[in-house]
Order: structure tokens, then C-alpha cells, then sequence
């Protein structure tokens, strides 16, 4: 169960609020135990939000973007950027202490981080899955159109040895 003051830090003006400590005396003491029991989960979830609105914002491009080969690096470079925002954050825990592991996720919950995470997620592997499906078309174009030309050539060759054609030379 938390304070009210903790509440408030799950939000950005509630994050306010609880750093300048209004309706009581000022205690720089207190002051520092809030930034580093509470501000750090909210600023930690922040920054999570952040990251992951970037890639969110970065798959959009590369939606927009037709099929060829940038949009094939854009995709390995946004798998890249994924991978590193989830082995560089904390989406787990930030603290020994299980109250403010409990508080972070209130942070991260009300940060929408695990809703922007599936989202990444899911958009990347769409992209990845739309990508290969693509490349899976043009490559079965590409064998059918081959088909096509050896069987004409095939064709070709069986009538000019045919007997019929030697008899009109």
C-alpha cells in the first residue's frame, strides 16, 4: 500500500508536487530520501517510456518506407535498437528493496511501459514477418518466371531437332 505522496509520483506533475514537498516546512533531508526512493523509479520509467516511443516512432518510418534493401538494414538497425534499450534497461527491477521494486512498477504502469514494450515488440516482429513474406514472394516470381523460360527454350530446342524440322532444311 503506498502513501498519497507516492501516488503522486507515478505522474509528472504528481512527481512535481512530491519534490517540492508543498504543505509542509521545507527538509532538505526529506527532500533527498524522496529522490531517492521515489523520483529515481519515476524517472527511470520515464526514461523507458521514452526510449521506447522513439523505436515506435522509428517503425513508423520504416513502415512508410518502400521494400528494397535500406528497408531491409532499417529493420536489423531497429532490431538493434531494440535489443539494446531492453538489455540497457531495468524493466524488471531497480532496487533490492521490494517496496520500491512495487513502486517502479506503479511508475512503469502508469508510464504505459509495458504496453509500449508489447507494442514494439510486436510491430518489429510484424515488419520482420511482412519483410520475409515479401522477399518470399519476389524470390517464388522470380523461380516461376525461370520456369517459364526454360520451358520456352525447351520448347524451342524439341521443335529444331524435331524430324519434322530437319526434313524442311
Amino acid at each position: 500500500i503506498f502513501h498519497t505522496d507516492e501516488l503522486f509520483a507515478v505522474s509528472s506533475m504528481g512527481a512535481a508536487v512530491l519534490l517540492a514537498d508543498v504543505g509542509t516546512q521545507f527538509d532538505e533531508q526529506k527532500l533527498q530520501d524522496r529522490l531517492d526512493k521515489f523520483f529515481v523509479c519515476f524517472l527511470a520509467a520515464l526514461g523507458q517510456r521514452l526510449r521506447l516511443r522513439q523505436l515506435l516512432e522509428d517503425s513508423s518510418e520504416l513502415a512508410a518506407m518502400d521494400a528494397g534493401a535500406s528497408r531491409d538494414t532499417g529493420l536489423e538497425l531497429l532490431r538493434s535498437k531494440m535489443l539494446a534499450t531492453a538489455s540497457r534497461s531495468e524493466f524488471i527491477e531497480v532496487s533490492t528493496r521490494d517496496t520500491v521494486n512495487r513502486f517502479f512498477e506503479q511508475c512503469q504502469k502508469a508510464q504505459h511501459v509495458p504496453q509500449a514494450l508489447a507494442l514494439v515488440q510486436q510491430t518489429i516482429g510484424d515488419m520482420d514477418a511482412s519483410l520475409r513474406a515479401e522477399k518470399q514472394y519476389e524470390l517464388t516470381r522470380h523461380m516461376a518466371s525461370m520456369q517459364t523460360k526454360v520451358e520456352w527454350i525447351e520448347i524451342f530446342v524439341s521443335v529444331r531437332s524435331s524430324p519434322l524440322a530437319s526434313q524442311r532444311a
